[in-house]
């Protein structure tokens, strides 16, 4: 399994010392061969963490000793529990550790005048009859030369200290620990701190602060254990609070344990490079932390900090990723709030800036507000499912609500001041104004073409056949309205935001090509778009071109995703390394970064950035091809069309290693499923790939006769390969393999002649 192949950790190597953590019997590798540091990053702002239990409870660790308990039933800011640890009582440079994606701890040090101070965090719940959270903290001191120890632990609000009592009470938020221990100190009522190696008399409640001082000699060290329990009425009877206990060890055991057993379900990865192994795994459990449960609706939110709510394209990008990664059941689950009306308040509260999250009686998927791309969005993610799972039950559950929807964007496309046919004016990211948004009329083009699809599946012919029409027509509008808000000449130049602007936010362009399908990849103005796309990048991310002051970091990972399909690889490979680079030790992103300061913008970790971080690396092994377009000049199309799949399409030359293979295993796809591939590369350079797929049976899968697999060999020439099964065409960086769905090829290329 891949768990005991990566077993060793950062926190592994860090901890060693303290918590008796076994190193792996391999060669320990220095964290900082895979994990990038804070130290070596250009900014001034600091990554934060995440702990939780999915579904039930997420927990954001910051790097100034915050530890924040986010209630899922509140919005996005608003009633933190927020506990601060202070070395030496004063604000710290923490540095988090290199976080495995197996293990639920997040760990911080600091180190400062021969002491060094270690806070190991994680989260847990209690399941009974109503279930009862806790933030489990560890927090160690360790002696060098001899020296007094003291940190404080505080609760504060707006970056005050407050008073314990006033404050816990308000909150109903405590540090608690078992009653019946008598080493407990009391710092206030319902307030406890556990000296798990000091006496009580050690720490002292000081103004609002709970102040720990000691003596610690050479190699000596002083831990304490605290239970932070979020106490709410939903969560937990007041009457009940007072018994709440937690055993730390059993807790971390049963976690570790809930941890594997999810790990188990996602496919199977092994690269020569582990740092792409962790940053996968670690993105894939992250997405499912930041879903919160209300009975069987469960909604996904793109961050557990600043970004607590729901958002229609959020959403979409991270409940398809949960069906990229077989998580399935989850992503309906995540889902049915797309079709269900009326959703519960609790619920449907929820949405960003005052929206409301269900769909509108007339078919209007609005969550924010007056933004449309949520129609295309919510679209292609429902039937996204069904292609991936070719479930009838949920086909029968979304249907009516994708037909609303149809039905809605049918009647709005109309005749605009432009000139063009397109949807309402709304609010765009891409203008950051109001305007006839292009970047919401890809997205409904796509809804109406996978609803078309979708119709067909459906035995819905008269649906399929209005929506398909709508779909081609509406395309040909958009994309003229495309080429009507060109800036520039046949040489230079990028598609603006709307048309009659001169909006330098491009970004949105690269939805001609991806995941929408608007305009040939190849096209003049798509290339130009892209050129400049490039030439205004920074740190090898794409950057807003308005105020040249900001990168934006998962924008990166799409944009990268349409450079594939151009066959632009080297260009998307550059991109995964400038996304690399800002990766926080524990493998997450901030949402934005501001050039000027290194400030993080947003979120850290970023749900959608995580998303959209597993379908790049996906869509560097395995991409489903599309056909061409209806009007396609055969010129400008994917230069993977004529096949279904492309494997190793993003792989750059680095990753042909030999003893060390790439492996994907049990990997869902649109068209059935990749149930292993692998490469092995021999010492005569000779690569040997291996996959076999199971395809969907029927009408609803592609036939033998049309199943074809391009295997690319990226920076390289293919000068010979021989197949055991199937018919084979070369190409000058590949092989077409067609007729069968078990791959077994062995492919010799020349690398100095790319």
């Amino acid at each position: 399994m891949h768990h005991q192949s990566i077993a060793l950790s950062g926190i592994c190597l860090t901890m060693v010392a303290l918590f008796g953590c076994a190193p792996d019997t391999e060669e320990p590798v220095h964290r900082q061969t895979w994990c990038v540091t804070d130290s070596a990053m250009d900014r001034q702002t600091r990554h934060r963490a995440v702990t939780g239990v999915m579904d039930l409870m997420k927990t954001t660790v910051i790097e100034d000793g915050s530890i924040v308990l986010l209630n899922r039933f509140t919005l996005t800011d608003a009633d933190r529990n927020l506990f601060q640890i202070r070395p030496d009582g004063r604000v710290a440079k923490w540095e988090f550790s290199c976080s495995d994606p197996f293990d639920v701890r997040k760990v911080m040090t600091f180190s400062e005048g021969g002491i060094e101070y270690v806070v190991e965090t994680f989260s847990t719940v209690e399941r009974s009859d109503v279930a009862q959270r806790a933030q489990m903290v560890r927090v160690s001191v360790l002696g060098d030369d001899g020296a007094v120890g003291r940190f404080h632990v505080m609760n504060k609000v707006d970056g005050e200290p407050v008073d314990l009592l006033a404050d816990l009470s308000a909150r109903s938020a405590r540090l608690i620990v078992p009653p019946e221990n008598p080493a407990a100190f009391q710092a206030a009522k319902g307030a406890f701190i556990v000296p798990a190696s000091a006496a009580a008399q050690d720490c002292e409640l000081l103004g609002g602060v709970l102040e720990c001082r000691f003596q610690i000699g050479p190699d000596q060290s002083v831990a304490f254990d605290l239970q932070i329990v979020p106490g709410t009425e939903e969560d937990l009877p007041r009457d009940q609070q007072d018994r709440v206990t937690f055993d730390r060890d059993a807790a971390l055991a049963g976690e570790q344990a809930a941890l594997k057993a999810f790990m188990d379900r996602l496919p199977n990865l092994s690269l020569p490079d582990q740092w792409h192994v962790f940053a996968f795994y670690s993105s894939a459990w992250l997405i499912n932390i930041f879903r919160d449960s209300f009975d069987d609706l469960f909604l996904v939110k793109p961050g557990a900090f600043e970004y607590n709510s729901f958002w229609n394209r959020d959403a979409a990008f991270i409940t398809r990723t949960m069906d990229l990664l077989g998580l399935h059941e989850r992503a309906e689950e995540s889902m049915r709030v797309f079709w269900r009306r009326p959703l519960p308040d609790v619920v449907n509260s929820q949405g960003t800036w005052g929206a409301t999250i269900e769909q509108k009686s007339d078919g209007r998927w609005e969550c924010p507000n007056h933004e449309w791309d949520g129609q295309g969005q919510v679209t292609w993610a429902l039937v996204s499912h069904y292609r991936f799972t070719r479930d009838s039950g949920f086909l029968e559950d979304a249907y009516p609500a994708i037909a609303l929807a149809m039905d809605w964007m049918i009647d709005n496309i109309e005749r605009r001041p432009s000139g063009h046919n397109l949807l309402p004016s709304g609010y765009g990211e891409t203008l950051d104004t109001w305007n006839y948004v292009l970047l919401h009329n890809y997205w409904g083009v796509l809804g109406l073409d996978e609803a078309a699809w979708l119709a067909a599946e459906a035995g819905r012919p008269e649906d399929s056949a209005l929506w398909g029409a709508q779909a081609d027509q509406f395309r040909l509008w958009v994309r003229q309205a495309a080429l009507d808000a060109y800036v520039g000449d046949s040489e230079s130049g990028y598609i603006a935001s709307a048309v009659g602007t001169e909006s330098k936010r491009a970004w949105g362009s690269i939805r001609t090509v991806f995941p929408p399908r608007i305009m040939d990849p190849l096209s003049p103005e798509v290339g130009n778009t892209f050129e400049w796309l490039w030439k205004n990048r920074a740190q090898d991310q794409y950057r807003f071109e308005d105020d040249g002051n900001r990168i934006w970091t998962y924008m990166a990972a799409e944009w990268s995703q349409a450079l594939l399909i151009r066959g632009e690889w080297e260009r998307a490979w550059t991109l995964m390394n400038g996304f690399r680079a800002q990766a926080s030790p524990v493998f997450g992103w901030w949402e934005e970064k501001y050039l000027n300061t290194g400030k993080g913008r947003g979120d850290s970790p970023h749900g959608w950035a995580a998303a959209d971080y597993v379908s790049w690396l996906r869509s560097m092994l395995v991409r489903e091809v599309h056909a061409p377009l209806p009007d396609a000049d055969a010129a400008l199309v994917d230069p993977s069309t004529g096949v279904t799949v492309e494997l190793l399409g993003g792989v750059p030359p680095e990753w042909y290693v030999v003893g060390s293979p790439i492996v994907f295993e049990r990997v869902p796809t649109t068209f059935g499923r990749l149930d292993a591939m692998s490469v092995q590369t021999g010492e005569d350079g000779a690569r040997h790939v291996v996959a076999d797929f199971e395809l969907h049976q029927g009408s609803t899968g592609p036939s033998m006769d049309e199943f074809g697999v391009m295997i690319r060999m990226r920076g390289a020439v293919v000068t010979e390969a021989a197949c055991a099964e199937g018919t084979v065409e070369f190409q000058a960086d590949g092989v077409v393999v067609r007729g069968t769905d078990h791959i077994d090829c062995t492919i010799i290329v020349d690398q100095t002649a790319s």
